[in-house]
């Protein structure tokens, strides 16, 4: 008998506690709705001869080269003149160089010998190239360290102004390579 008593009881509870928990449910029902579905409107083919040119310089990475047959082991830079001035860059190939470098906001650059260099110039709303190269370097960064890349340009009244790329940690195999031409230098 208490058997029977006991499973009444049980299941009475049960059976209050379902309805009390569908009344809540119930009541916060509004509040957990899918969201209706979005309607999208196609407004046809973009018309990008209405894009806009980014306005300024722009220095950005455009990626790490371990066997760049004249230099060796470079990290390359897209250099975009947005301005309305000619900006000028020295360097080989055509491709910019002895870039100005920051390690913990100091100036790590090396001076770097500049024979067989050519003056290039980068017309407004023309790209150029920035070759950053071991040797480049006085410094090894430590791995958490962010570098900032640039360049200091001199437009076509002599004035002279730097420009930079977001700060980046430098790629592993890269460091490597400042590394061992470090340890060159200092057995020199």
């Amino acid at each position: 008998m208490k058997t029977k008593i006991l499973a009444i009881a049980t299941f009475c509870m049960a059976l209050l506690i379902g309805i009390q928990m569908s009344v809540i449910v119930s009541n916060f029902s509004g509040y957990f709705t899918s969201p209706a579905q979005l309607e999208l409107e196609v407004l046809g083919e973009p018309d990008i001869s209405s894009a806009k040119p980014t306005i300024g310089i722009r220095i950005s990475y455009i990626g790490h080269s371990s066997s760049d047959p004249d230099f060796g082991s470079t990290m390359r830079y897209l250099i975009y003149n947005g301005s309305s001035k000619t900006l000028n860059c020295v360097g080989y190939n055509g491709i910019c160089a002895s870039p100005e470098i920051f390690i913990r906001e100091q100036n790590q650059s090396a001076w770097v010998c500049m024979n067989g260099s050519s003056l290039y110039t980068i017309a407004p709303g023309q790209t150029a190239e920035l070759m950053v190269g071991p040797y480049d370097f006085i410094q090894l960064p430590r791995k958490a360290d962010e570098v900032t890349v640039g360049y200091e340009f001199t437009d076509p009244e002599g004035q002279t102004t730097q420009y930079f790329a977001e700060p980046m940690r430098l790629p592993s195999a890269f460091r490597d390579e400042i590394r061992d031409h470090l340890a060159k230098t200092d057995s020199l």
